[in-house]
């Protein structure tokens, strides 16, 4: 926890340096993991596949049975964000990378979004691009490392004040163990403050 805060501490101070618009957000976070086991694929119930509170449950499948299924697990939280935002591409364009800590039980990540910007019409901006996040503390069984897609939307309230909602669809395969796959998206809705 400690080493998060002071990672995107350094990353603010860093994006505070820089010509660009600085823009923090913070707000609802709800994470997602889908889980799932291939057909014809058995489950091991050893030690090295069993995970902290969901994931234990579905890791300890007896070993002998054949599974075929998808299943989701949400969990509610909150995440702080900070953006250098607006960096021309072009007329249309802007690039907005960002740095976000995202706070959900047992899935508490540092999420870096690459986001191009496009402005649809007076206030309300569109934006999509991909995103690197990083589990701090991932429950055994889960690989730290996550590769996703962002698309959301903003809406200027006032020349300071935005609404911002968006969602991170993960790409990456989680799951150490080959029999099953581990997914974490995030829903993220929220509130920002242009500095």
């Amino acid at each position: 926890m400690k080493k998060s805060i002071f990672l995107l501490a350094i990353l603010s101070i860093a994006l505070s340096f820089t010509s660009c618009r600085i823009h923090i957000d913070a707000g609802y976070s709800n994470a997602a993991d889908r889980f799932s086991v291939e057909s014809g694929n058995t489950v091991p119930n050893s030690s090295a596949t069993s995970q902290k509170s969901n994931y234990e449950s579905k890791a300890s499948v007896n070993s002998s049975s054949l599974l075929s299924n998808t299943s989701t697990t949400t969990k509610s939280g909150f995440y702080v964000g900070v953006a250098a935002a607006d960096i021309e591409l072009s007329d249309s364009f802007k690039f907005q990378p960002e740095a976000r800590f995202i706070i959900v039980e047992d899935l508490n990540q540092i999420n870096i979004p690459l986001l191009v910007k496009y402005n649809v019409v007076d206030k309300i901006n569109a934006y999509a691009g991909p995103s690197l996040g990083y589990l701090l503390d991932a429950p055994t069984g889960l690989k730290s490392t996550n590769f996703g897609i962002n698309i959301g939307g903003s809406y200027d309230l006032t020349d300071k004040f935005f609404l911002n909602a968006r969602y991170d669809f993960g790409l990456s395969d989680l799951s150490e163990n080959s029999a099953s796959t581990v997914k974490l998206s995030n829903l993220l809705i929220g509130v920002g403050y242009k500095l």
